[in-house]
C-alpha cells in the first residue's frame, strides 16, 4: 500500500530470518540435544539481528537519502543448519547439537501446540521454510547483496543464545 502513495519516498528493509528466532527452540536444545527446521542442515540462510534493522532504520531516517522506492537488505550473516547447530553448540557447552529436518506436518504440529495460529504456523512452515529448503527464498538478496546492511554475525549472536539458555 505505501508504494502505492503518490510523492511518497519508500524505503522498504528486507531483513532475513531473525536470530532470534532460535530462542525458542532452547526447549528442544535442553530436552532433545537437537535444533531444526523443515529443511536440511545444508541449506543456507540469510540471518539478521534486530539491532542491525535498527540501525538501518535509524540510519536510513536519519539521512533521509532515500527517493522513490528502495528496498535494502538487512543481513549480518549467511549460515546452513549444520552452522548454526555448531556455533549455539558451542556456546551452550554442546558441541554435538545437530541440526535436524523435520517433515513439514510435524513443524505445523510443533507450532501450533507452542501457541502459533494456524494461520501463522502455516506461513512459517509452508511458505517461508518450503521457499527456504527450495532456495528462492533470497534469490533477491542474493542479486544485492554487496548492498546489503549488518554487522551482528552468527558467533555474537551465539553469546547471546548462550546466555538466554543459561538463565533457563
Amino acid at each position: 500500500m505505501l508504494n502505492t502513495l503518490k510523492d511518497t519516498h519508500v524505503l522498504h528493509l528486507r531483513p532475513g530470518m531473525f536470530y532470534t528466532n532460535f530462542l525458542g527452540a532452547i526447549p528442544l536444545v535442553k530436552h532433545q540435544h537437537i535444533i531444526g527446521n523443515n529443511f536440511d542442515a545444508g541449506v543456507n540462510m540469510v540471518l539478521s539481528h534486530p539491532a542491525d534493522i535498527a540501525a538501518a532504520a535509524t540510519e536510513a531516517l536519519n539521512a533521509c537519502a532515500f527517493t522513490g522506492r528502495q528496498v535494502r537488505y538487512v543481513a549480518g550473516d549467511e549460515k546452513n543448519g549444520a552452522e548454526i547447530a555448531a556455533a549455539l553448540g558451542q556456546a551452550i557447552g554442546k558441541p554435538e547439537l545437530r541440526w535436524i529436518s523435520f517433515p513439514d506436518e510435524a513443524m505445523l504440529q510443533a507450532m501450533l501446540q507452542n501457541g502459533l495460529t494456524e494461520e501463522m504456523a502455516r506461513v512459517y512452515v509452508i511458505e517461508i521454510g518450503i521457499a527456504i529448503r527450495e532456495g528462492i527464498l533470497f534469490d533477491d538478496y542474493h542479486k544485492h547483496r554487496q548492498q546489503a546492511f549488518g554487522t551482528v554475525r552468527l558467533e555474537t549472536f551465539a553469546q547471546e543464545f548462550a546466555a538466554v539458555y543459561n538463565k533457563n
